[in-house]
């Protein structure tokens, strides 16, 4: 196996794509470049490769990983896509998220439900908004729908706490300019005409 050429990323100027045989093959930071002597227009043993392959970068990639998944909850696609940037191929990232799958590092369930409980604490949205949102973020429908059976979502309560917290005054009193923005606020945020006319329903019953 020749090493036909070592590049400096332009990304991530930390780490060098090695390309052997004319065709890349892994990136590695440069301590690592130096350690195992990769060197364009020099050889490389079938067994060194094979081991930066199966075991040196797949620590490197679970490291990728799990700090990215140390701010904040993530996604199987977020993490995807993190590992991809970085450079490693598609089996590379299938190994990595088969094992944070299998200890609950990435559990898409558990997102889809914390996401929902989250919204529907801070920005509440209809049920149709919620499954668009978490449909941007790579979750399965599937995974979806039983996140909803298990954080139900009370759309026409919601929007009547909408209308509480951004209505000014009596609900009677507002002008046909204000009520008709204040509608356009609620249909952004996913509600259909029944919920929205439940929720003016009952705001104006309340005076």
């Amino acid at each position: 196996m020749l090493v036909t050429n070592v590049v400096q990323q332009r990304k991530d100027p930390s780490r060098y794509s090695v390309f052997i045989d004319g065709a890349y093959r892994f990136s590695l930071p440069q301590q690592d470049i130096l350690y195992f002597k990769i060197k364009a227009g020099e050889p490389l043993a079938q067994e060194t490769c094979e081991y930066i392959e199966d075991h040196l970068l797949y620590i490197q990639a679970q490291e990728v990983a799990l700090y990215f998944l140390g701010y904040k909850m993530r996604t199987e696609k977020e993490v995807r896509e993190k590992l991809q940037q970085k450079g490693y191929d598609e089996s590379m990232c299938e190994r990595v998220l088969c094992f944070l799958k299998k200890y609950a590092y990435v559990d898409d369930l558990a997102y889809a439900k914390a996401y929902i409980k989250e919204r529907s604490r801070l920005s509440a949205r209809s049920v149709r908004a919620l499954q668009w949102e978490l449909k941007c973020r790579g979750i399965a429908q599937s995974v979806i729908d039983e996140a909803l059976e298990q954080v139900p979502v009370n759309e026409y309560e919601d929007a009547v706490k909408w209308i509480r917290k951004k209505q000014k005054g009596n609900l009677s009193e507002m002008t046909e300019e204000q009520k008709r923005k204040l509608w356009g606020f609620l249909q952004r945020r996913g509600y259909g005409y029944d919920v929205i006319e439940y929720a003016f329903s009952q705001a104006e019953s309340e005076g």
